[in-house]
């Protein structure tokens, strides 16, 4: 860190919107949001989602411990460890969370995130940013599944809503750490950089889990 650039997560916001968006539009998202996605399909694009998570959580555990910089740590504290949920969830539709194979598109992905973890990059940053955000709209779609027919009494949901009515507080907590954290502006551009390969990698994960779907 050097000079401090002021409005992290603003930039993420702006800076990301198209892509965010186009992440939202794609088909297997319209069926989440509607409810009406197989229950095999869920449980095998959660899987996708656990190989994410694990591999960011592990990357930015080594970070902190390599004391890389001190955004990772500020930024990653008093966040859910969305694997362990995913875990849960995944064994209640009888997968083992040891013996997923990942897409294609996941195993780009999880190797662009490695990279980024033995650079020390704060691209980790912006994949954070991305995963954590869509917690703020999980919750919803949780509720769409719930009446549909992916987990209509509520088990295996988990990961949508891993902090209930203390979603807001948290998110508005991790905004803050993010601002404050005073990353330069090559560092703010890693960041934005980070979260827009991850929002196209979780479209193009899940084209390719869409496409995998039983007609």
């Amino acid at each position: 860190m050097t000079s401090a650039t002021a409005g992290i997560m603003a930039r993420l916001r702006h800076e990301t919107a198209e892509l965010h968006r186009q992440a939202e539009s794609r088909p297997l998202q319209k069926h989440l949001g509607a409810g009406t996605l197989p229950r095999e399909t869920y449980a095998a694009w959660m899987s996708q989602l656990l190989l994410v998570h694990q591999t960011l959580e592990r990357l930015l555990d080594e970070q902190i411990r390599r004391a890389s910089h001190p955004g990772f740590a500020q930024a990653w504290q008093s966040l859910a460890r969305h694997s362990d949920n995913l875990r849960s969830d995944l064994a209640h539709f009888g997968l083992d969370g040891d013996s997923i194979e990942a897409l294609d598109a996941t195993a780009t992905l999880l190797a662009d995130l490695q990279q980024w973890g033995e650079q020390g990059d704060p691209a980790l940053l912006g994949a954070l940013y991305v995963l954590e955000g869509s917690m703020n709209g999980n919750r919803f779609i949780r509720k769409a599944l719930e009446r549909g027919c992916a987990s209509p009494d509520g088990a295996g949901l988990t990961y949508l809503d891993p902090y209930g009515d203390a979603q807001r507080p948290i998110w508005r907590a991790f905004r803050e750490r993010m601002d404050a954290a005073g990353f330069d502006e090559s560092e703010c551009e890693a960041i934005l950089a980070g979260a827009n390969r991850m929002f196209r990698g979780i479209g193009e994960i899940s084209d390719e889990q869409f496409e995998a779907m039983p007609v």
